[in-house]
């Protein structure tokens, strides 16, 4: 289980932060016709938190014990999926501001 976990650490994280984003929009929308500064607030603050997740499942990977049968390879993919995950969330960010 704990296997999983790492492994899919960057891509559940990302999703969770791209619908919390499209969700946080839409509201913000339909309520105001605009994307209003509290909700662009909102997206930033869910962003860090995104980020801070990533980072401490990254830590995880890096600490967590030797002996628990996790191969160097499957360390280095969960690693390469949490980066992937921390880019994309920033990427995500990006247009947020935009509107």
């Amino acid at each position: 289980m704990r296997r999983w976990a790492l492994f899919l650490a960057g891509p559940l994280v990302w999703a969770a932060h791209f619908l919390a984003l499209y969700a946080l929009a839409s509201v913000s929308v339909v309520i105001a016709q605009r994307v209003t500064l509290e909700a662009k607030l909102a997206m930033a603050a869910f962003t860090l938190a995104a980020l801070a997740t990533l980072a401490l499942a990254a830590w995880g990977i890096a600490r967590g014990p030797r002996d628990d049968g996790l191969p160097a390879f499957q360390r280095s993919v969960a690693h390469v999926g949490v980066i992937l995950g921390a880019i994309a969330v920033v990427w995500q960010m990006l247009p947020a501001f935009a509107l």
